[in-house]
């Protein structure tokens, strides 16, 4: 909790080896899908940390990697968060409370909601332009404050557990009251990203974790460019914890 209020951010414990590979086994299903369903020839992915290995055309892994697709049900592994006394313990800090709504948000203009979902991305090694530059989850579905004080994300790795491959936070960003005339568009990504001439006065740090853990967030935590530096495919999963005390626009 004192790392939370501190940073803005906290390493946690959420699943087991065994939840791990059923996740695992989950993406590489979804991801298989998509390659069956674009490929003229048949591809098809052994092992996450390989898909670069495919060689697939920018147009292939874009619409792989595309949002309205990239995301897995998570009704099975609910009950992980809801049991997880870290993850009670900052709700009950931030809302005075620990109910949520698990809460997969794509692009809002397009509609792209579902609950009890989570979203999982792709970073190949080495490509700039598989990784979005830095942001605030406030602004999740390119609406301008939609979480506010009033969502929490969680950063799960499933392949690159190190610093090259892991999210980059700037701790104690979120104290800050991020000035809007800093916030660029980039229709490449839904996220509301923020210029390097803010960006940049910012120290940054990239945890190290185990299999099994996630670091859990403040909307208002600056963060991302998180560069594949590794050798191998990064592959990770956000879960989106939001207030269910609270209504927001795609509720009406």
């Amino acid at each position: 909790m004192s790392s939370f209020l501190k940073t803005g951010f906290s390493i946690i414990d959420i699943f087991s080896i065994e939840e791990h590979q059923i996740i695992s086994k989950t993406i590489k299903k979804a991801i298989n899908e998509r390659l069956n369903a674009i490929a003229v020839n048949r591809l098809f992915l052994n092992d996450l940390k390989d898909y670069h290995n495919l060689n697939l055309t920018d147009d292939f892994h874009q619409q792989v990697v595309d949002a309205s697709t990239r995301c897995i049900d998570f009704n099975n592994f609910s009950a992980n968060i809801k049991k997880n006394n870290s993850i009670k313990q900052i709700m009950d800090e931030c809302w005075d409370h620990h109910e949520f709504r698990l809460i997969w948000v794509g692009n809002l203009k397009n509609d792209e909601v579902k609950e009890n979902y989570a979203s999982f991305r792709i970073a190949r090694p080495n490509l700039l332009n598989d990784v979005g530059g830095i942001h605030l989850d406030k602004h999740v579905g390119s609406v301008k404050n939609l979480g506010d004080e009033n969502l929490l994300t969680i950063w799960l790795p499933i392949v690159g557990f190190n610093e090259k491959y892991t999210l980059n936070f700037a701790p104690g960003s979120h104290l800050y009251d991020h000035p809007d005339n800093f916030i660029e568009e980039d229709s490449n990504y839904i996220s509301t990203t923020y210029g390097d001439d803010y960006t940049g006065k910012f120290k940054y740090c990239r945890p190290q974790l185990s299999l099994g853990q996630g670091v859990i967030f403040d909307p208002n935590l600056l963060h991302g460019a998180s560069y594949n530096l590794g050798q191998d495919t990064r592959i990770s999963i956000e879960l989106r914890l939001f207030n269910a005390k609270m209504k927001y626009v795609f509720d009406s």
